[in-house]
C-alpha cells in the first residue's frame, strides 16, 4: 500500500497530464497500482480494523469489582490476578485498569 504522499503524487502527476506508464516509472511502482489508485481512490484507503481483545478480558469482572472496592495496592491486585491464572506483567494491568477507569481516550494516563 502506498503512503499518502505517494498517492498525492499520482494524482498530481495525472493532473499535469502524465500517462500511467510515465507515473509508474517516475514513482517506481507498478502500472497496475497506478491504475488502481486512479480508478478508485477510496477503495485504496485502509479499512478500520475491529478492536482487539485484551489478555485481561477474562478477568474484567474481577477487575471491575476490585476497582469499585477502591483497591489501591497494585501488588495485591497483581497477586489476586495471578491466583486466577493471569501470567503477564503488572503494567498491562495498570493500562487495562486505566482504560476502564478513565475511558479509552486517556488509557495511557499513569495511575501513579
Amino acid at each position: 500500500m502506498l503512503n499518502v504522499a505517494e498517492m498525492e503524487e499520482i494524482y498530481e502527476l495525472k493532473g499535469e497530464g502524465h500517462g500511467i506508464r510515465e507515473i509508474a516509472r517516475e514513482l517506481d511502482i507498478s502500472r497496475n497500482t497506478v491504475r488502481r489508485y486512479l480508478r478508485s481512490p477510496e477503495a485504496m484507503r485502509p479499512k478500520p480494523r475491529p478492536p482487539r481483545g485484551s489478555i485481561l478480558d477474562p478477568y474484567a469482572q474481577h477487575i471491575d469489582r476490585r476497582m469499585a472496592e477502591s483497591l489501591e495496592n497494585g501488588v495485591v491486585f497483581l497477586r489476586e490476578l495471578r491466583s486466577l491464572g493471569y501470567e503477564a506483567t503488572l503494567m498491562i494491568g495498570y493500562q487495562f485498569s486505566a482504560s476502564r477507569f478513565w475511558g479509552q481516550a486517556n488509557a495511557s494516563a499513569p495511575l501513579c
